[in-house]
């Protein structure tokens, strides 16, 4: 402080607001660092940094579809479906975020976090919510972006989607190796979901839990969500590619085939 006691109090005020401008953009440089500075309980892990830096890269364009496999209770849901969401409504308030699970309930919980997000720290990034935009389960904010949480199978028909977050598809284990239930839930994804999502800056990140077999049980059909998006994607005249794979981590990049 003692370098400032030389300037006037304009020169001190516009110094302060740089740090703070300064301090702001770098809280956005992926949503686990905006979380950790905004949230003294979050609690920094190197599976988080690693999934931070992917969602980043989303956010910037260099993929459109990440598929994130991990353990339950290591912080991927906190982290996926409530604070990449306001990340990305920070970073872009313009777009419609979707954000879905295996229940309409869960689904809510994550839009009500996201909300509240906006409401306590969104002043900073020039996010507010918009006047009149009450529902809990589908809000608006000031520059025409907004959220919507629904349970997967529903919800998205007439909401236009540039960044659709699909968390925990699967209610249990019996639900996940229910090969109708995937049957059901890839029908949705493929037709309603995917055909919600625009042409720019438009993302998929199905954040789900890998379950854990036993040594006897049969491997699942190949009929799961990722396996589909991935046949889906090649199917679409693109190949999908594993771009790496670490610590239960993996990221898909889709290249569109020229021909």
């Amino acid at each position: 402080m003692d370098e400032l006691e030389h300037l006037d109090d304009e020169e001190v005020y516009r110094q302060l607001e740089a740090a703070r401008r300064a301090m702001s953009a770098d809280l956005l440089r992926d949503p686990v660092t905006l979380a950790r500075g905004l949230d003294r309980r979050f609690r920094l892990r190197p599976h988080l940094k690693l999934i931070g830096d992917a969602l980043a890269e989303v956010g910037r364009g260099e993929y459109d579809r990440l598929l994130i496999l991990t353990p339950p209770q290591v912080g991927k849901s906190t982290t996926v479906a409530e604070w990449f969401p306001f990340w990305w409504l920070c970073t872009y308030p313009e777009d419609k975020v979707a954000v879905t699970s295996y229940g309409d309930d869960l689904a809510l919980r994550r839009g009500k976090r996201i909300r509240g997000y906006v409401k306590e720290f969104g002043d900073e990034w020039e996010l507010r919510m918009k006047a009149g935009s009450g529902a809990m389960q589908d809000w608006e904010v000031t520059k025409g972006g907004g959220c919507r949480s629904v349970s997967v199978g529903k919800g998205l028909t007439g909401f236009d989607v540039n960044l659709l977050i699909i968390d925990d598809p699967h209610k249990d284990r019996a639900d996940a190796e229910s090969e109708a239930a995937r049957r059901a839930l890839h029908d949705w994804y493929s037709s309603a979901a995917l055909s919600r999502l625009q042409p720019d800056r438009s993302a998929t990140s199905p954040g789900g839990r890998s379950p854990r077999r036993r040594r006897s049980a049969p491997a699942p059909p190949r009929t799961s969500l990722c396996r589909r998006i991935c046949s889906r994607t090649c199917r679409n005249t693109s190949s999908s590619v594993p771009s790496w794979t670490a610590t239960g981590t993996s990221r898909w990049r889709t290249t569109t085939r020229s021909g």
